[in-house]
């Protein structure tokens, strides 16, 4: 479903979004700065709860999607390592993904996808 949702017309909208926020996020991580995680509170409270869950999908299904597809994708990959490590996703809203269980392509069960969302709110 996320799948969909991002070609075409919304992957333009959303590119930009992806890539001004990975470049947020590296920079802090790269830096020497006194208290990181103090910065990285600060890039996580202007995410609303539609941008969280979005900012999942592409961190999630887009690392496992090009790691299927290419072999490896670094960069998705680091943007949710990065993601994880300063949980920028520790708040998460579950109730507004996705129906999984309604997806014809279904890549993972409600178990596992509880799983992957528990990931990020640790």
């Amino acid at each position: 479903a996320f799948q969909n949702f991002y070609r075409a017309e919304n992957r333009e909208r959303l590119g930009h979004y992806f890539r001004n926020l990975f470049n947020l996020i590296k920079f802090v991580d790269g830096h020497w700065i006194g208290d990181k995680r103090r910065y990285m509170n600060l890039v996580r409270a202007q995410f609303s709860a539609h941008e969280e869950m979005i900012i999942f999908y592409d961190a999630q299904f887009y690392s496992h999607f090009y790691k299927m597809a290419l072999g490896n994708n670094v960069k998705n990959q680091r943007f949710k390592n990065l993601i994880k490590e300063y949980h920028l996703l520790k708040d998460i809203v579950v109730n507004l993904f996705l129906d999984m269980s309604a997806s014809e392509n279904q890549r993972f069960d409600n178990k596992h996808f509880s799983i992957y969302i528990n990931e990020f709110m640790k």
